[in-house]
């Protein structure tokens, strides 16, 4: 009975652990919509008639003030806009 809790305990740990590791994705928008790292490609999702969003640069600012020095690669949202991301 022992052997068998120890080894339940040992595949939930590991288990955690796995769940865990998961790393994020990261997206520059450097005209398109591919991730950084070849993860998944986000498609944009259009509803209520949106126009096709469009690619950009731009000073991003944020409540705390400017980020950067630089413009930064943007993707502007139109209304009804959005992304979907395919997870595997």
């Amino acid at each position: 009975m022992k052997k068998a809790h120890l080894l339940l305990l040992s595949l939930l740990f590991t288990s955690l652990l796995k769940a865990q590791s998961t790393t994020g994705s990261t997206y520059f928008f450097n005209g398109n919509l591919n991730e950084n790292s070849g993860g998944p490609v986000l498609t944009q999702t259009l509803a209520c008639n949106a126009a096709t969003g469009t690619f950009g640069t731009e000073t991003i600012t944020t409540a705390t003030g400017t980020c950067g020095t630089t413009p930064a690669n943007t993707f502007r949202f139109n209304d009804g806009g959005g992304f979907t991301i395919l997870i595997k």
